[in-house]
């Protein structure tokens, strides 16, 4: 079977040398999670299989909402109080000023390829698929970032 490591993308070993280990890790992980919840699938009460137009279906209840204690209503009033509104895009920004996390984007096949306004571009791109709006709402063009 070929992997991305065969077909073209040979610079994933370099950028990441445990990029192996780091998939088996992920792959174990993922059968262990599976295997709990095929164990669990028959002893919880929320879920169950029902037979619907000749076909097994997967049924999950739903889950019930719990009232609100005080406690937590007083402590969301306080954190909220003291937390600043921000735009999304801003927030991403300033992480990156902080960690500069969208350097370390490159072209997938030229490490070096760098495009001017590379930041605010691969900012726009994030919000977009975080809200899942697509691009046109982050499109500006009085920005000098992504343009259709």
């Amino acid at each position: 079977m070929e992997n991305a490591a065969t077909t073209g993308l040979p610079q994933l070993g370099s950028i990441h040398p445990t990029w192996r280990q780091s998939w088996a890790t992920l792959r174990q992980q993922l059968d262990a999670s599976y295997r709990r919840t095929a164990e669990n699938l028959t002893t919880n009460p929320f879920v169950r299989m029902e037979r619907q137009n000749g076909k097994d279906t997967l049924t999950i209840s739903p889950i019930v909402k719990l009232d609100t204690p005080p406690s937590l209503a007083l402590l969301r009033s306080a954190i909220a109080g003291n937390l600043p509104l921000a735009d999304l895009p801003d927030v991403i920004l300033e992480v990156h000023r902080w960690t500069g996390f969208l350097d370390e984007f490159t072209h997938i096949n030229e490490s070096t390829a760098r495009v001017d306004n590379l930041v605010t571009s691969l900012c726009a791109v994030l919000v977009a698929e975080a809200c899942n709006i697509g691009l046109e709402p982050v499109i500006r063009p009085d920005n000098p970032g992504p343009h259709p």
